[in-house]
């Protein structure tokens, strides 16, 4: 049986959208870059774009963008 969402508030990177129950949103594009710094430091930057689905319009948001990076160590 597949779960019911009906109820479930969706955020849009992380932000509540009232009124949004049952909503679902694919981001619209992601671009990730990747590099080794060091031996046992890596790098990351990852930047995705979010388009918000007619739920979360009339809910009263919006496009949205999400701008993030990364330094993970490890030895």
């Amino acid at each position: 049986m597949a779960p019911d969402h009906a109820d479930a508030t969706c955020v849009q990177p992380s932000n509540p959208v009232p009124g949004a129950g049952g909503c679902g949103a694919a981001p619209a594009g992601t671009l990730r870059a990747d590099d080794i710094v060091a031996p046992g430091l890596t790098g990351a930057v990852e930047a995705v774009r979010f388009a918000a689905g007619d739920t979360i319009r009339e809910g009263g948001g919006k496009d949205g963008t999400d701008l993030g990076d990364e330094l993970p160590t490890a030895w």
